[in-house]
């Protein structure tokens, strides 16, 4: 009588499992689920040690939360600054602080909410400003823009910046009940770090957090280690170590602070010729069934346009402060 209950419920869970992924077309695109292996090709592996290293180094940066009124509060924020920088090179104050005030500023916004996605984005396609930059305007009274002035203005502009969907792998976790919690899986993501991390070693950006909020951040170092199965040749265990550059910064800060986190997964497949595996499952084990990326972005391969939310800010304007590109710069 156990033997057949327990039957039945295995039964049950694997037609309510069947339901639930069918379900799962309703929210989400299931061919993004795989959509690493139909860009990059199959996924094979071998057993060893990897490490590779981005030839790009992201910076750190203070991650602007929504609800923190730091980019528009008091006469030296980053945007009154700004501002009047505008005001004293075409005779017109765009008034972008007050935009940002009214229109995008939100006390109520949750602890979450900031720029990491942009912040990241930023930080593997722009140099790191990290002097200071002067100007002598108006009377010869003295504008200078800190480290973190620059930064912020520099981020602004990447604020609308939309990457194509080609650029990103694996899909947000909502929190629907049709969600994949599971997603990106980890032959998806390791695939995605084979191709750009350590092939081409361009930085990567993952979302850090599997769950509801978002935590992007980009990938610099990582390490790999892939130990067969002592029973299954098929099988193999691996261990990954990536190094992201963290945004829990203060506002000044200069150079990148780096993090680490460690993520386990089997890799199952077909033994290749050569010895490779040729993967074409795989499943987080450990820590990481909870604790795994939910996201992966890539830097664009394709030029990209600068834009702002805040429509008062003008990249080009931004550019002039970076540059510092006015007859009279200190």
């Amino acid at each position: 009588m156990i033997i057949t209950i327990v039957k039945l419920l295995s039964v049950s869970l694997s037609i309510s499992m069947m339901i639930a992924v069918t379900n799962f077309c309703f929210s989400d695109d299931l061919t993004n689920f795989h959509r690493a292996t139909d860009v990059y090709g199959p996924l094979k592996v071998k057993e060893g040690i990897f490490v590779t290293t981005s030839n790009i180094n992201p910076w750190s940066s203070y991650w602007f939360p929504t609800k923190d009124p730091i980019l528009f509060k008091g006469e030296n924020s980053p945007l009154n600054k700004y501002d009047r920088f505008v005001e004293f090179v075409t005779g017109k104050n765009p008034e972008s602080a007050k935009y940002h005030e009214d229109m995008l500023f939100d006390p109520e916004a949750t602890s979450w909410s900031g720029l990491c996605t942009t912040w990241s984005l930023a930080s593997i396609m722009e140099p790191e400003p990290k002097e200071s930059v002067r100007f002598k305007i108006n009377h010869g009274n003295i504008l200078e823009f800190s480290s973190g002035d620059l930064k912020a203005l520099l981020i602004q502009t990447y604020t609308k910046v939309e990457q194509k969907k080609e650029d990103m792998f694996g899909q947000r976790f909502d929190g629907i009940y049709d969600s994949v919690y599971a997603d990106i899986f980890p032959l998806q993501f390791h695939r995605v770090l084979q191709a750009e991390l350590f092939d081409k070693r361009l930085p990567i950006i993952i979302d850090i957090d599997a769950g509801i909020e978002v935590w992007n951040n980009p990938i610099w170092y990582a390490k790999v280690s892939i130990v067969a199965d002592p029973v299954l040749s098929t099988l193999v265990h691996v261990t990954t170590d990536v190094y992201y550059v963290s945004d829990k910064v203060a506002y000044n800060f200069r150079g990148s602070k780096s993090e680490w986190r460690r993520y386990t997964y089997d890799l199952k497949g077909t033994r290749m010729a050569d010895g490779q595996l040729l993967v074409d499952e795989g499943m987080w084990t450990g820590h990481s069934l909870s604790d795994h990326p939910d996201t992966v972005r890539i830097k664009p391969s394709q030029n990209i346009t600068r834009s702002s939310f805040n429509v008062k800010i003008d990249p080009k304007m931004v550019d002039l402060i970076l540059k510092g590109e006015i007859g009279n710069n200190l």
